[in-house]
């Protein structure tokens, strides 16, 4: 087929606008996988806060303080079943839904996120960094992952 010929334009014409509108949708959903994510790293982790032992710790209260809830696990896709530990405001309290701040014990970036899954508004922190949750998260935490999208971290099994 001749691409000068009307049909040869019309075509090429239609094939354009069709990868031009793939390539948008595909970058709308690439720069929105964290458009409500906010980097909340505010201090190092200490081994006192949260021993080397556990990946990721969130805290009762801000600062790293109060009930303490730690995973030796890359992932949890639902902080329902969990109670925060240790000493101080918040023992024994669920931690899905009443953290205000996590550690970070990991070489990659950790998130934290609003909703089961790893889905929704999210915090993360830097490798080895701790953090206050912001306004999207405070409160509302329900699921926690060693998160390689803003790093080269091998991918988590999650």
């Amino acid at each position: 087929m001749n691409i000068t010929s009307g049909f040869g334009k019309k075509l090429l014409s239609r094939s354009a606008v069709l990868t031009a509108g793939a390539a948008l949708a595909m970058g709308g959903f690439a720069g929105s996988a964290h458009a409500d994510s906010a980097n909340i790293s505010a201090w190092t982790v200490s081994s006192s806060s949260c021993p080397t032992y556990f990946k990721i710790c969130l805290f009762y209260s801000p600062g790293g303080t109060g009930g303490r809830f730690g995973t030796k696990y890359s992932a949890e896709k639902d902080l329902s079943g969990f109670t925060f530990g240790g000493s101080g405001a918040g023992v024994g309290d669920r931690v899905y839904n009443d953290a205000a701040s996590a550690d970070n014990n990991t070489g990659c970036n950790v998130a934290i996120w609003n909703s089961t899954y790893y889905w929704g508004d999210s915090d993360w922190l830097s490798p080895h960094k701790g953090g206050n949750f912001g306004p999207a998260l405070r409160n509302l935490d329900k699921s926690v992952a060693v998160d390689d999208s803003r790093s080269g971290c091998s991918t988590p099994t999650y």
